[in-house]
């Protein structure tokens, strides 16, 4: 599956303040993340969970991932019909019902 973008949200209030790394010559503030491919689309459509990015460390010790919230994936393209889009029309009968 191809997709352009992800959409969604996360809880400010659920990240840890040690998870935001300070950029020391620009003082902006940064949160690394990861989001990941849910194996089925939830009730709301959301196919991404979005986690606090973990350190090599943090993984290694196997530390419980910081749910942050959740992302939907769509696409701006024109889909191109395949079967799924197809099977749904109706078949042709054969007439010719066109005037030229």
């Amino acid at each position: 599956m191809s997709f352009d973008y992800l959409n969604g949200s996360i809880c400010l209030d659920d990240i840890p303040p040690a998870a935001v790394k300070q950029d020391q010559e620009t003082k902006k503030r940064y949160l690394a993340f990861t989001a990941s491919r849910m194996k089925q689309p939830d009730k709301y459509g959301n196919t991404h969970t979005i986690y606090v990015r973990q350190s090599k460390e943090e993984k290694e010790r196997k530390v419980e991932k910081r749910y942050l919230g959740k992302a939907l994936e769509f696409s701006f393209k024109d889909k191109s019909p395949g079967p799924q889009t197809v099977d749904g029309m109706p078949a042709a009968d054969g007439t010719d019902d066109l005037p030229y």
